[in-house]
């Protein structure tokens, strides 16, 4: 876990503390970034970044911006750091791709390219004389927004058989309730794929035929009153008549108003 505590060692600023389990003393070792590049001391990643005093001043440091900068964490047993690095490249710039020490442009269908690598990370696309094109067995990716002329196609997709589904590089077949799955197309109508198995979605329920059919609403009718008994008295009547055996000794007469 990233030790965010401010000064939590001895060691100067671009050092970090390195210890042993069975000592107390460590060793000042330099704050390094990969690739190459240099720490940005002004930045911190600590979330919301952090103020730091020195003498009569406070610094900020404000938060590691991500397209110019990156967060590097390394943590062990008895150390971590967290360290601001520059981004070899902008990743807003154009040339957002790192490759071979140089920044080149990200290659997308039918773009310009130099290497694998700019074509989609080389996921299903290839350069090819200059061209980033679809490799064998991968077509172009359509879905209902992509357009040949005002929307084309910008990645290439598994080139499946009609009765399979394409997902990224790989294809997957149809299955009925119960059986394995991987995405939820490939389950039937009203279920889902839970925990890798086609399963009814909620207010749903397994039918006969192995489909997924509604769960029919709850009845909104009123259950039939029950009136609680008293043990010694007539059923059948309601208070007042129970009130006016009483006051006539239980004749049945009426109570005659004054």
């Amino acid at each position: 876990i990233p030790n965010f505590v401010p000064e939590a060692d001895t060691c100067q600023s671009g050092y970090y503390c390195v210890t042993t389990p069975e000592s107390h003393a460590g060793h000042c070792c330099p704050h390094k970034c990969p690739l190459g590049t240099q720490v940005d001391t002004q930045y911190s990643c600590t979330p919301g970044g952090v103020e730091r005093i020195l003498g009569n001043l406070t610094l900020t440091q404000r938060p590691c911006p991500s397209d110019t900068h990156y967060c590097h964490y390394v943590a062990g047993d008895s150390f971590s750091q967290a360290i601001c690095c520059k981004r070899p490249c902008n990743s807003m710039a154009p040339e957002a791709l790192y490759i071979n020490g140089e920044c080149v442009p990200r290659g997308q269908l039918n773009s310009a390219c130099q290497t694998h690598d700019q074509c989609g990370a080389a996921e299903g696309m290839e350069c090819k004389d200059g061209q980033c094109i679809c490799s064998d067995g991968f077509k172009p990716h359509l879905d209902a927004i992509s357009n040949p002329i005002h929307n084309p196609s910008q990645t290439c997709t598994k080139d499946c058989a009609k009765d399979m589904l394409s997902r990224d590089t790989a294809c997957f077949a149809r299955t009925q309730l119960g059986g394995q799955c991987f995405v939820q197309e490939q389950c039937p109508a009203n279920s889902g794929c839970y925990r890798g198995r086609c399963m009814c979605r909620c207010g749903y329920k397994q039918a006969s035929n192995g489909k997924c059919v509604e769960i029919p609403p709850p009845t909104t009718q009123a259950p039939p009153q029950v009136i609680p008994q008293v043990p010694g008295l007539p059923t059948g009547k309601n208070l007042f008549s129970l009130f006016n055996d009483f006051l006539n000794g239980g004749g049945g007469g009426t109570v005659m108003a004054g």
